[in-house]
């Protein structure tokens, strides 16, 4: 009884932790629900962020745009200012009243300027607090990871406990078999003393053959029984292999659970290939594949153990056949057994039935998902080639593209070269200009004949003048040509980058498509193992009933035997309370063993989950770094541009007030040589008509000069 007391402690002690076990593995999925449920909100909170994001970084390239554009256009308009700056600082010496109007109109300029400048200085503040946000967004993004981290490093502690758990289970186990060792040596005793007993009895049959003949009849009873425990021994022993086999179950599923770890390691290390995720997918193919020939093998078995219940029935009747000679009072009993044995090969006709049509729908299950599983496989290597292939045409187009780009920075640079050679011939020209109009200065003041010279220096004036227009209209043209080429570069580049987009996003959508493919055969598989089970279960219990109605009859045909019996019907008792508890106990291991499959199938999925979560985190995370870089580089161009900006107003004013000095000069140089000639003038009288022809000359030769209108008339004329 205290044996008793204490195998029915242990057994609630087991089922009490195995409610435990559940009861954890329910916390851990509903902490996996929330965790899920709280990323998919954060990833639409990112993902409507990262939207806003670039549609403010689309609006400000296409504000930058405009901008630049008007930037260029006040820098073609200062180039034309200050090419005709000359020409209107020249108008000055005749048009006083040109003069105001052309200082309002630089002042302008310079206002302008001076607003654009601030304009720009405010855009770059703006773009650094929107490249402060970005990195605000980024750091949270990185708590986010890290908290996603820890919870994945606790529900891997929490399963290495479940596995603790699991261990001690199993030591429970071998020591029930090994209590139940120790039951079979008291059986083995109790059978020595049976022996015994048998002796006696034959010793007392010399006594009456009455008494012999009975006793003989009983001795032949009692071998019956004999034999009926060592089948049950022979029972037990199956159900200690069955224990054995459970075990090397859960054995076998602390590998898989090793190897799934080190699966999730290795996505964890393989987070940005999309090869890796179909290898994953057919190895879960090939793992449902597995899954399913292990419940086939387990119908095969249920089917064996029906065929050794047929075996054991077919016995019995051989043995109620033997015992209908030996005595009359039985044969009432006898024919009752024989109906219920009757009503048990109909119930066990049907259950057959039933198990056959579970086996041919199985089948039928398993021949459809392994075509599914097929083309899914077809369907995975053809979007891989496809996939390859279109890797290889990105490729090719980039390739090209980066020739096609280096070939245009060539030219560019040569156009570059070009304009920096031009601008200096243009300088060379101004120079000798400069050089000429101060040899016509000299001519002027020194000799009275040089008209012949005076023409000569206009026609060279006009001909450089020439060369300055054309060098000037050809530095138009090729600075019109680059930024016509310039253009038309970024947009094929926002062409190809677009496509590169819609090809990743199909391939991504194909891939998902697949993934919802393969969880639905997944749910099919885990629905077929389920019943399976179910089926399973009805077996046991069935058969549990079938050994209860067998062991009922035979206590109730044992209760007619004489008192020397009576220790054999406590044998019987104590064995069937054994057989009992071990089924109790192989079906509270099957239980369990059914609850955590179903908790290392959930597991397994929050995984993979969170896994993928981690993956779109990390994918999104770098995303966000590439727009951050981007940006960051967008405003560096910007700055880089708002300083060549500033320095090229900077040179044009510089350029401005040295022509300004320069026409001040000129025309204090020419009023002194003006009085010169009035003094010369008023002394030599005697040479008018010499200067008058001068003077016509001059007046032929200053619009030349000036560019623009003839000279006011001189005084003395």
């Amino acid at each position: 009884m205290r044996e008793r007391d204490l195998e029915r402690a242990e057994v609630a002690r087991m089922a009490a932790q195995a409610d435990e076990a559940t009861r954890a593995a329910q916390d851990m999925r509903m902490q996996l629900d929330q965790l899920q449920v709280e990323s998919e909100e954060r990833l639409h909170d990112l993902g409507e962020r990262v939207r806003l994001l670039e549609k403010e970084r689309e609006d400000i390239l296409t504000k930058l745009e405009d901008k630049q554009r008007e930037v260029d256009d006040l820098a073609f308009r200062l180039e034309e200012e200050s090419i005709t700056k000359a020409d209107l600082e020249k108008l000055e010496r005749l048009k006083a009243s040109q003069s105001t109007t052309d200082g309002e109109y630089i002042k302008e300029m310079k206002k302008e300027v001076e607003e654009l400048r601030k304009k720009l200085k405010e855009r770059g503040t703006i773009e650094a607090n929107r490249a402060f946000e970005m990195e605000e967004l980024e750091i949270n993004l990185r708590a986010s990871v890290e908290e996603l981290q820890a919870k994945v490093m606790d529900m891997e502690r929490e399963k290495e406990e479940q596995d603790k758990v699991l261990l001690e289970n199993i030591e429970m186990i071998k020591s029930l078999k090994t209590s139940n060792e120790a039951l079979k040596n008291d059986i083995s005793e109790r059978e020595q003393k049976i022996q015994l007993l048998e002796s006696k009895q034959e010793e007392d049959g010399a006594k009456s053959r009455e008494k012999s003949t009975e006793i003989g009849e009983k001795d032949a009873k009692i071998r019956e029984l004999q034999l009926e425990v060592e089948r049950k021994g022979k029972d037990f022993e199956d159900v200690s292999q069955q224990v054995e086999e459970v075990l090397q179950d859960i054995v076998k599923e602390r590998q898989e659970k090793d190897v799934l770890r080190k699966e999730i390691e290795g996505l964890k290390t393989q987070l940005s290939s999309g090869s890796s995720e179909s290898s994953g997918l057919l190895l879960e193919l090939d793992k449902v594949k597995e899954e399913l020939a292990a419940a086939t093998s387990q119908l095969q078995e249920v089917n064996n153990k029906i065929k050794n219940v047929e075996m054991e029935k077919t016995k019995a009747e051989e043995e109620l056949k033997q015992a209908s000679g030996s005595a009359s009072d039985m044969s009432v009993q006898l024919k009752n057994v024989t109906a219920k044995l009757q009503d048990t090969e109909k119930e066990l006709l049907i259950f057959k039935g039933r198990l056959e049509k579970a086996e041919v729908s199985l089948r039928s299950e398993q021949e459809g998902k392994l075509s599914q599983t097929e083309s899914v496989e077809k369907q995975l290597s053809e979007l891989k080639e496809q996939h390859s292939q279109q890797l290889l045409n990105y490729e090719e187009q980039v390739k090209t593209l980066e020739a096609t780009l280096a070939e245009k920075t060539m030219e560019i640079s040569e156009f570059g070269r070009q304009i920096t050679a031009a601008s200096s011939h243009v300088s060379a020209l101004e120079e000798q200009k400069k050089q000429l109009e101060e040899q016509v200065a000299s001519h002027l003041a020194s000799s009275s004949d040089s008209s012949q010279q005076l023409t000569t220096l206009n026609n060279q004036l006009r001909e450089k003048e020439k060369q300055l227009e054309t060098i000037q209209e050809q530095l138009r043209e090729k600075e019109a040509a680059l930024s016509r080429e310039v253009e038309t570069r970024e947009k094929e580049n926002q062409a190809v980058l677009q496509q590169a987009k819609e090809a990743k996003e199909k391939s991504e959508a194909e891939l998902q498509m697949l993934k919802e493919k393969l969880s639905e055969m997944e749910k099919e598989a885990d629905e077929s193992k389920s019943q399976v089970e179910a089926l399973k279960k009805q077996h046991k219990t069935e058969m549990e009933e079938l050994m209860k109605q067998k062991d009922l009859e035979i206590y109730e045909s044992q209760e007619q035997l004489m008192l020397k019996e009576a220790e054999v019907t406590t044998l019987e008792e104590t064995q069937k309370s054994l057989e009992n508890q071990v089924k109790a106990m192989t079906c509270e291991s099957a239980d369990k063993q059914g609850s955590m499959e179903k908790a290392l199938a959930d597991m397994r999925t929050e995984l993979d989950n969170l896994v993928k979560e981690k993956n779109e985190m990390v994918r999104r995370k770098t995303e966000l770094e590439e727009q951050i870089s981007s940006l960051e580089n967008d405003n560096c161009k910007l700055r880089t541009e708002q300083e060549a900006n500033l320095l090229a107003v900077t040179e044009r004013d510089q350029k401005v007030a040295a022509l300004k000095a320069e026409v001040e000069h000129l025309m204090t140089s020419f009023n002194s040589h003006r009085e010169d000639l009035q003094k010369q003038l008023m002394q030599v009288q005697a040479d008018k008509e010499a200067m008058a022809e001068i003077q016509k000359t001059l007046y032929v030769c200053l619009p030349w000069l000036f560019l623009l209108s003839p000279p006011p008339p001189l005084p003395f004329l």
